[in-house]
């Protein structure tokens, strides 16, 4: 069996003749046809809400704001954007560029530099909860800026092995036993500093939910585009995570939005303890307060794609629904960009 290198092998290996590992970049490649402008968009939700503030009797700098509040409802059709993009002008496409529509060859949004999150400690919330995640990964930044380390990784619970993940035909996901992690973690700093990502994580047990055909290992999955419990970062790329509960989705999620991009490494899984149920922690703090307010946190910070839902597996439970297709912009190949 060969090395393989972050998403796939050269070639497709067959290991037992079961296994195959072939992931790809989630790059999006424009269709052939240019949909129509009012395809892009879906502001019946918006429209909904504004006739009702203005049928309101509150003041109208209340209605001003109710009515710029209520577009966040608006729902974008990223890979319609995308195709719409391919066909623009040039005059278009730098404007859908400057609006982070698109995201063209892993820079162009970074390097405009769209976010700009001003406040020290975003918790989302009045609850005055400090015991939680969200301060400590902040910090991390500062912290390994303050011993001279450039590049850091978060790891944030119990882990039983690292794996090997790989598709099996018609059967569910298996894994196989890591056991050059050095090696590994010298591969994700070499692709991390190769890419403008302000963060790239190993897999989950939760991203394989669906086997091969449904989950992040059948190769459309948009769930690359994620960071959760693992986090590659550099002081050089500092970013603020947000909200008391879930503050890692919040945060992938709402930068996200505005062409900031975090990774998820498909074939790397990281295998971990079981959670909410281990002591310590943050447990009490989900005990507490329960699934449905964890996940309704990223709900509030993006209404317009994100959703509370139950989480079909051995013990159901709520979960947030991110609908991609209306959350991410997609990647594009620089091809695509008309010259002036």
């Amino acid at each position: 069996m060969k090395q393989p290198d972050l998403f796939g092998y050269d070639k497709t290996v067959e290991l037992d003749g079961k296994y195959t590992a072939k992931v790809t970049a989630p790059i999006y490649e424009p269709k052939g046809r240019q949909p129509h402008i009012l395809e892009l968009l879906d502001q019946s939700k918006a429209k909904e809400l504004i006739r009702e503030i203005e049928a309101s009797t509150v003041t109208a700098e209340e209605k001003a704001f109710l009515v710029e509040a209520a577009k966040r409802h608006n729902t974008f059709y990223y890979s319609k954007i995308a195709d719409y993009y391919a066909h623009a002008s040039f005059e278009m496409q730098i404007l859908m560029e400057k609006s982070a529509l698109v995201i063209i060859d892993f820079k162009q949004a970074i390097e405009l530099g769209f976010v700009k999150l001003t406040q020290d400690m975003a918790s989302v919330d009045n609850f005055g909860v400090k015991t939680v995640a969200l301060y400590a990964r902040d910090y991390t930044f500062q912290a390994a800026k303050d011993l001279g380390y450039k590049y850091f990784m978060i790891l944030e619970d119990d882990y039983g092995g690292f794996q090997w993940r790989f598709g099996k035909y018609s059967e569910p996901i298996n894994g196989i036993e890591m056991h050059k992690l050095d090696e590994v973690l010298l591969l994700m700093l070499n692709y991390y500093k190769s890419i403008d990502a302000l963060s790239i994580a190993f897999a989950q047990g939760g991203d394989f939910i669906g086997g091969k055909e449904g989950g992040i290992m059948g190769g459309k999955s948009p769930r690359l585009r994620k960071c959760m419990n693992s986090f590659l970062c550099s002081t050089d790329r500092p970013f603020k995570f947000r909200g008391t509960f879930n503050d890692d989705v919040n945060t992938y999620v709402t930068l996200g939005t505005v062409g900031k991009l975090f990774l998820t490494i498909p074939i790397i899984a990281l295998k971990q303890e079981p959670t909410q149920v281990t002591s310590g922690g943050m447990s009490d703090i989900y005990l507490a307060y329960g699934t449905y307010t964890k996940s309704f946190y990223t709900v509030m910070l993006q209404p317009s794609s994100v959703v509370v839902a139950m989480m079909i597996t051995k013990h159901q439970r709520l979960h947030h629904m991110i609908k991609w297709e209306c959350t991410v912009p997609k990647i594009i190949h620089e091809k695509w960009r008309k010259s002036s």
